[in-house]
């Protein structure tokens, strides 16, 4: 089972993704980004480079070129992701949870079969309160990929696609943010947007049930503009927030951040 980040920059992807969500977190937020590196939990194999088929849209595939040395994943010679176990990304989700995280923020997807037995593990998370904004995937098909497509039975799950024609759509896809991070685009980018939201939103103490909800009222259609996400401020509070915290409210909150990434 592996986790595959198609994008040229594979080699900084948790890196840009922390970024993201820093830039993207408003001002007068007090947060904390920690960053999980799957690379730690990854399976140390072995693959013989071998031809195989790439999904590129609804029906396309392209003929890519892949191996895999000590757990690192190369498509055409360039790294793209980590080959890693249900039982390896729980203990990094876990991770996470003990580091104190609040939000945590998933730019990956994984196959169908490992997104059926990472359910339990969501299911943990939002019993713990935590919620988790997960990128829907860059193959511009009908249905986003795990474990974004939780989004569909858990209320603690964010699936977020990009207004573009690489990004997955339809089921699983809760809303859309902007994919565009300094010259790189993908979903992976889209979702950091959405989780600074989250941290914002919760900062002003709304609950982590709530939190899908007020999100999703912020959108314009199923969109949400960098605009509203830097306007959510501890300074004066949005006419479109519609549960007001205690004003005595302040907490720290944590935000796991770039899972995957070498």
């Amino acid at each position: 089972m592996c986790i595959r980040d198609r994008f040229n920059n594979s080699d900084s992807h948790g890196n840009i993704v922390a970024n993201t969500i820093r830039d993207s977190i408003p001002k007068g937020v007090d947060y904390e980004i920690i960053k999980i590196d799957l690379c730690n939990y990854r399976l140390h194999v072995n693959v013989t480079p071998h031809v195989t088929k790439m999904q590129v849209g609804d029906g396309q595939y392209v003929d890519v070129k892949e191996e895999v040395r000590d757990g690192i994943i190369y498509i055409n010679g360039q790294q793209a992701g980590i080959a890693i176990s249900a039982s390896g990304l729980t203990k990094a989700l876990e991770a996470a949870k003990a580091q104190g995280a609040d939000v945590i923020n998933m730019s990956n997807g994984v196959s169908d079969s490992m997104g059926n037995a990472l359910r339990d593990e969501f299911a943990r998370l939002r019993d713990a309160g935590i919620v988790v904004v997960v990128a829907a995937g860059n193959d511009g098909k009908y249905g986003a990929s795990y474990p974004a497509r939780y989004s569909e039975e858990l209320d603690n799950v964010i699936g977020v696609g990009a207004p573009a024609q690489y990004s997955n759509y339809g089921p699983g896809v809760t809303l859309k943010a902007n994919g565009n991070y300094k010259g790189y685009q993908g979903t992976s980018f889209s979702a950091p947007r959405v989780t600074a939201a989250v941290a914002a939103l919760l900062s002003r103490g709304i609950l982590p049930e709530n939190i899908r909800s007020e999100i999703l009222a912020l959108c314009n259609g199923n969109y949400l503009s960098d605009s509203v996400v830097a306007s959510l401020g501890r300074r004066g509070t949005p006419s479109y927030i519609t549960r007001q915290p205690p004003s005595s409210y302040s907490r720290k909150h944590t935000v796991g951040a770039g899972i995957g990434g070498f």
